[in-house]
């Protein structure tokens, strides 16, 4: 797994495995079959492509959206809306947003739903 540190300025495409020890300021891409487990922070927003996995230790200042079969591991933070395409959210950390998961014909968009300790600015 590469190491990314540091402050990068700039969106981001991950096509391999990687982790963050820094902070992103930009949006980030990851790419079909990639790991990325945040350990610092991201300032922007998150897609997360099919077969793949993020892990969230840090904070993610932006909005998640998790495609078909990926998966989201959050510990950390999220300051920000997560939508949910078929895809695995397990969250034992806190989601300061909207969960919404769009293949869910019983959950309307834009629904709030409690996964784990989630947390919206109404509490």
């Amino acid at each position: 797994m590469k190491l990314l540190d540091g402050l990068i300025e700039t969106d981001v495409v991950l096509s391999e495995n990687h982790r963050l020890s820094g902070m992103i300021l930009g949006n980030v891409t990851v790419n079909e079959n990639v790991h990325f487990e945040i350990y610092g922070m991201v300032v922007g927003d998150v897609i997360v492509h099919p077969n793949s996995k993020l892990s969230v230790m840090g904070t993610i200042n932006g909005k998640v959206h998790l495609q078909e079969n990926s998966e989201c591991q959050v510990f950390g933070i999220i300051n920000g809306n997560v939508k949910v395409t078929q895809a695995k959210l397990s969250n034992n950390g806190i989601i300061n947003g909207e969960v919404c998961p769009e293949d869910n014909p019983e959950i309307s968009p834009g629904r709030k739903v409690l996964i784990g300790i989630y947390r919206t600015n109404n509490w």
